[in-house]
């Protein structure tokens, strides 16, 4: 699913409009890639949410699915976990293209080619990134998602995220930040320069094709 950013560069969108609007492909690609995702992961959010957080220490898998279980119980939180995946790669594929091209344009000898060194700092950015709109929508979409969640359904999103401002305060939507930004350093570490090295190889196909 990585790739879908480059497919629609290639096939999808005129050159023309990619030159008005830089950086769109990756904006769609990236929403594309969170609806699909968001529909494959969110039972097993839910579930590991719920058995995380749940107060019955012989409830099980197993357990569950034989006494509480409905389709509909495993999408709680859809909403939720659909804004976060949204907003995750959004801010990440988006953060990466635009801090990748900074630095070839200020730091890469030939413009195109960024060192690993160079590709550590962008990913430093892009996580820092990802993390600061990300963490929020983490933070409902396991308010949703938990063993005693009853009085959280009864609010939508908005709803929820003002109510936690006021009696909480803003800070709030941030507990637990330093391990998510440990964890979002981590996967964009790899997935930074997995990307990086993935694009570098479809240039140079699409060249050599063009040739």
């Amino acid at each position: 699913m990585i790739s879908l950013p480059h497919y629609f560069q290639q096939n999808i969108i005129s050159t023309d409009f990619q030159q008005k609007y830089k950086g769109l492909h990756k904006l769609i690609g990236a929403t594309m890639i969170a609806f699909i995702e968001s529909f494959i992961i969110c039972p097993f959010e839910r579930l590991k949410v719920y058995l995380i957080t749940q107060q019955n220490k012989n409830l099980s898998i197993r357990n569950y699915f034989q006494y509480n279980f409905s389709f509909k119980s495993l999408y709680y939180g859809i909403e939720a976990q659909l804004i976060k995946q949204i907003v995750s790669w959004i801010s990440f594929l988006y953060t990466d293209f635009l801090v990748k091209q900074f630095f070839r344009d200020n730091f890469s000898q030939d413009q195109q080619y960024l060192s690993n060194s160079q590709l550590l700092v962008c990913a430093t950015i892009t996580g820092s990134v990802n993390t600061l709109f990300t963490h929020p929508f983490d933070k409902l979409k396991t308010l949703y998602q938990m063993q005693l969640n009853q009085i959280y359904l009864q609010h939508n999103i908005y709803k929820l995220l003002k109510n936690i401002y006021y009696q909480q305060g803003g800070v709030s939507l941030y507990n637990g930040w330093q391990i998510r930004l440990i964890q979002y350093l981590i996967q964009a570490v790899f997935t930074s320069t997995l990307l990086e090295r993935l694009e570098e190889r479809l240039h140079y196909i699409n060249n050599k094709t063009v040739i």
